[in-house]
């Protein structure tokens, strides 16, 4: 897995939350995998450990969990060393965790939306679709 090394990263939808979960979230950041957020967030049950540690309330879990992810899946590095299938795959998941997933939402109009409130999210997606387009043809 490529990261950037420039702290590019999407904070954006942290910086909106309540200092205790902001602080949940770069724990979420910093030492969960992005496989074992993203299963967090499949099984929509907050982790009561740490959610009584940041003194975070249970109805604050989903977007601290959200920006969790949205901040690592955009600290991913952008380049060609992915496959077709693993683009398409990060795109769909940004966006699911979103709310916006692509089975209901063209990925221009999630982009062109999100710009103002996740631009550097934006600009990674951007970048993946580009990416996608060239390793398609």
């Amino acid at each position: 897995m490529m990261l950037h090394d420039d702290g590019n990263y999407e904070f954006s939808l942290r910086d909106a939350l309540p200092g205790n979960s902001r602080d949940l979230v770069m724990h979420l950041f910093t030492t969960v995998s992005l496989d074992r957020m993203l299963t967090l967030w499949q099984s929509h049950e907050p982790d009561k450990f740490l959610l009584e540690k940041y003194r975070v309330h249970a109805e604050e879990w989903p977007l601290a969990l959200q920006a969790a992810i949205i901040a690592k899946l955009s600290y991913l590095k952008v380049d060609e060393h992915y496959s077709i299938h693993e683009m398409v795959y990060l795109m769909k998941t940004a966006c699911t965790v979103l709310g916006k997933p692509l089975t209901e939402n063209h990925l221009n109009e999630v982009i062109s939306v999100q710009h103002s409130q996740t631009p550097k999210l934006s600009f990674w997606l951007l970048k993946l679709a580009q990416l996608v387009q060239i390793k398609h043809k």
